[in-house]
């Protein structure tokens, strides 16, 4: 289920069983000012004012639909409006109920007497300053009911807040209820009676649901006399009126706002299409916090779901607006469609007004303005994608020998008014303006093509024309290769040019070449490749790098591009920074080699051993590696894009920080390799070893992992999104807190033996797996495919498996205490002597070729059973 919500909404969804069938409460919470008019604050100012003020026993609702409606009130009694500093009398009312307290200073007996009140100037009116304490299950964490020791001596305090006219008059007295405005104690005998009888035919006919005894009032949080126990709902627009209860107002009045909460949820399509349906809310809860001058503001709603998780709800949606100007189903089913959309949704994120009624809308962080100085990042932003199209047009003009000047000048698109973001609530209207503005700059960019297209055609046909034709005609125009000297020259050029007339804004020459070394590094792999060398120039460079490694072995910032540096042996070198693009280092030795930095894109890496080399920084894109040794190597910020590795050995290598990006790796040895913070995105990985490697934030995302062996590898917080792992080895490793979901399968993957803490294995595919052996601790198999799998002595406590399909699985002998099977299927299943002391098994399918014997079903939860199979 996603929640699509706006800022001044707080929403919470509960499943419950009721009457034998699943049902979803929604609880919708808005923040109310107490003021006129009344308007919505951010759903985060609501959180941190119940962190203020709440206590830490304190809810602010129970989260299930009410039968009646009711109101309380959290804060405190000030007597900066009253005479006497002792005492204050304190007042609330909301509507036709009306309730008031006497508020004490701190006092105790003394010798069967009230001590006189000490003065005070402001006092809290929660439940632990009203009578109780322990022993008194009414309110426990009250004062009055027994002496406390304070200060190393023995005080019977008296409670601060009592009722009106029922004053304590010996130690030995209490009241009929503790005092207060605020929520009673759930767990006080009284309230838990509501909870009804359950016995064994309840459990079998409703069980676990709520019980047909069961009183709804239990809901109810507020004492009786603030109730209505006519009324299932509150009005919008009823007077309130507080009196000593404000810091700086005797009288605190006014209205609650004129509006409600509604709520909306679309299913999961079946057919063609889903449709939006409203859940029917009611606002029965008014909760306010008078010195801060505000209300929270709780409706109740409920509908049937399919299940216990709600798996059938797709959407749900929370709304607010004015009771006298309704909107319709339509306008809520459209601020769905935006919201949603995959292009533009995240434009309407901030379109309060599109799911709160505008005169509700108060001041929050989208409403107000941004900084409109100099430098506008969030502009930059939102104009990037215009900015980029340009970008390239510029440097297509510019390759062929046309103006790009010819084109519209974005630093004026971008100071248009119309595309000045001036607050986050206009992001909707600016990015249609920005769409709009893209469309223009590039309706008159293809214009411009289309004209220098024709000046072309026009010109004399000569070799130049015809290519630069070429060029401007084809569409899948390639960068051209980064031609590292070329663009050096230039720079070098600038550097001889007599700036005498006027002071040099050059950067140091050195920073320039660390630049465009850079640009070089973190573009290569985008670039049409560098030619190689061959004859002559390949030999000259080839005698060149023999003489500098003979000389002092330091290579460092030479450019080689497209050198033959095959079979050499320029072990230790330094080549920092080096660029090595296109070149063929097959069969050459590199060991203890620094290559940090190196731009070994396209690179011919047969045979090469880079054993103890340091890599980290280099590009490695498209290179291309058969049986290279790279055993206790470093990689690290470096990229990898579109590499063919094939039986490579990174055994005791290090590698980190890298993205590796349709890279295919045929049977490659990481064997007790270090890896961290790695992506591996649309990468193909056959047969590749992890045998005792340490893998930590690994993931891989659309890729394949085939016959994977990770035997004694230890992973931590390791995912697999979208990821193919068939028949991969996890053999006594150890997996933390990993993730694999969104489709992952991992058929008959082998976890024998293996440890599993806090392991997301949710609804993917582990047919035929075998987890014989290991150990699992608090996982999540919910919804995963474990037909025919094998779980024989695993020990599973505290796992879930709901929903999990355990068709014909071997689970005998395992210990699967306190696990949740809900709604597992078990047909065919081997429960023999498996241990499922307090586990739930409400509705799993069985069947008589399930085999329980032996099994131990100790506190075990059936209930409720799948209806088909209750009788057996």
């Amino acid at each position: 289920m996603e929640i699509i919500k706006p800022l001044r909404l707080g929403v919470m969804q509960r499943p419950y069983y009721w009457r034998q069938g699943h049902r979803l409460a929604v609880t919708v919470i808005a923040l109310a000012t107490l003021e006129e008019p009344s308007v919505l604050l951010p759903e985060q100012e609501l959180w941190v004012l119940l962190d203020e003020a709440l206590d830490e026993n304190e809810q602010i609702d129970l989260l299930m639909p009410k039968p009646c409606a009711e109101f309380l009130v959290n804060g405190h009694a000030y007597t900066r409006h009253v005479a006497d500093r002792k005492r204050c009398r304190v007042q609330a009312r909301l509507d036709d109920r009306c309730k008031a307290l006497m508020v004490h200073g701190d006092r105790h007996w003394q010798n069967d007497r009230s001590t006189e009140p000490a003065d005070f100037e402001v006092m809290p009116l929660g439940r632990r300053w009203a009578y109780g304490g322990p022993g008194y299950e009414a309110n426990p964490i009250g004062i009055g009911h027994a002496p406390q020791w304070i200060d190393g001596r023995e005080l019977w305090l008296l409670p601060n807040v009592e009722h009106i006219g029922q004053p304590l008059l010996a130690p030995d007295q209490s009241p009929e209820a503790p005092a207060g405005f605020g929520m009673r104690e759930v767990d006080a005998p009284g309230h838990r009676a509501k909870l009804g009888q359950y016995d064994e035919e309840t459990l079998e006919r409703d069980g676990p649901g709520l019980a047909e005894s069961f009183d709804w009032h239990f809901f109810n949080l507020a004492p009786d006399d603030q109730q209505w126990p006519d009324r299932d709902r509150l009005a919008a627009g009823l007077e309130y009126e507080f009196l000593n209860m404000h810091p700086e107002l005797a009288r605190l009045a006014g209205h609650l706002p004129d509006g409600l909460a509604r709520c909306f949820v679309m299913r999961q399509p079946t057919g063609d299409e889903s449709r939006l349906e409203e859940i029917p809310l009611r606002l029965t809860t008014a909760w306010f916090f008078p010195d801060r001058r505000s209300v929270a503001l709780i409706h109740h709603g409920d509908l049937a779901v399919s299940d216990e998780q709600a798996s059938d709800i797709q959407y749900l949606m929370p709304a607010f607006e004015a009771s006298a100007a309704p909107r319709d189903l339509e306008h809520y089913a459209e601020a769905l469609a935006r919201r949603l959309d995959e292009e533009e949704g995240d434009l309407y994120a901030f379109d309060e007004a599109a799911l709160i009624g505008e005169p509700f809308i108060g001041a929050g962080f989208d409403t107000e303005p941004l900084d409109q100085g100099p430098s506008d990042p969030l502009m930059d932003n939102m104009l990037r994608r215009q900015e980029e199209a340009m970008r390239n047009e510029r440097k297509r003009m510019e390759s062929v020998g046309l103006d790009p000047q010819r084109f519209a000048d974005l630093s004026s698109a971008g100071g248009d008014e119309e595309l000045r973001l001036h607050r986050l609530a206009d992001l909707p209207r600016v990015g249609r303006n920005i769409r709009r503005k893209e469309a223009e700059l590039e309706a008159r960019a293809e214009r411009e093509r289309a004209a220098a297209l024709e000046r072309l055609r026009d010109q004399e046909p000569t070799t130049a024309n015809r290519e630069l034709l070429a060029q401007l005609e084809n569409p899948d125009w390639e960068i051209p290769p980064f031609d590292f000297a070329a663009r050096s020259a230039q720079l070098q050029a600038l550097y001889r040019t007599d700036f005498s007339a006027a002071p040099s804004t050059l950067p140091p020459r050195e920073e320039n070449d660390r630049r465009l070394r850079q640009q070089y590094r973190d573009s290569v792999q985008f670039c049409k490749a560098a030619p190689v060398l061959e004859g002559a120039a390949a030999d000259a460079l080839r005698r060149k790098v023999a003489e500098a490694y003979a000389r002092d072995r330091d290579l460092s910032g030479m450019d080689l591009t497209g050198a033959d540096l095959s079979g050499m042996d320029l072990s230790g070198a330094r080549l920092i920074g080096v660029l090595l693009e296109s070149a063929n280092l097959a069969d050459a030795r590199l060991d203890g080699a620094d290559l940090s930095e190196a731009i070994l894109a396209r690179t011919c890496l047969d045979g090469t051993s880079l054993r103890g080399a340091d890599c980290l920084g280099a590009n490695l894109s498209h290179a291309v590696a058969r049986n290279a040794c790279f055993v206790g190597a470093a990689f690290g910020d470096g990229q990898c894009w579109e590499v063919q590795f094939e039986a490579c050995d990174f055994s005791h290598a290090r590698l980190s920080g890298m993205l590796w990006q349709k890279c295919e790796l045929i049977a490659c040895r990481f064997d007790e390799a270090s890896l961290e913070e790695l992506s591996f995105h649309a990468c193909r990985l056959t047969r590749p070893s992890f045998v005792e490697a340490t893998l930590a934030s690994i993931s891989w995302v659309e890729s394949t992992l085939e016959a994977a062996d990770f035997e004694r590898a230890e992973l931590d917080d390791c995912s697999l999104v979208e990821t193919q792992v068939p028949h991969a080895r996890f053999v006594q490793a150890t997996l933390s807190a990993c993730y694999m979901v969104l489709d992952s399968d991992l058929e008959a993957a082998d976890f024998s033996g293996a440890r599993l803490a806090e392991t997301n294995l949710r609804g993917i595919g582990l047919s035929s797996a075998s987890f014989r052996e290991a150990r699992l601790a608090d996982c999540d198999l919910s919804e995963a495919r474990l037909a025919g799998a094998d779980l024989r002595r695993a020990i599973a406590s505290n796992c879930l498996f709901t929903g999990a399909d355990l068709r014909a699985a071997r689970l005998d002998d395992a210990h699967l205490m306190q696990s949740l099977l809900r709604h597992a299927d078990l047909r065919g299943a081997d429960l023999r002597g498996a241990s499922l002391f307090g586990s739930d098994l409400a509705e799993v399918h069985l069947d008589e070729d399930s085999l329980l014997d032996e099994a131990d079903f100790g506190r075990v939860n059936f209930h409720p059973r799948r209806r088909s199979e209750a009788a057996s």
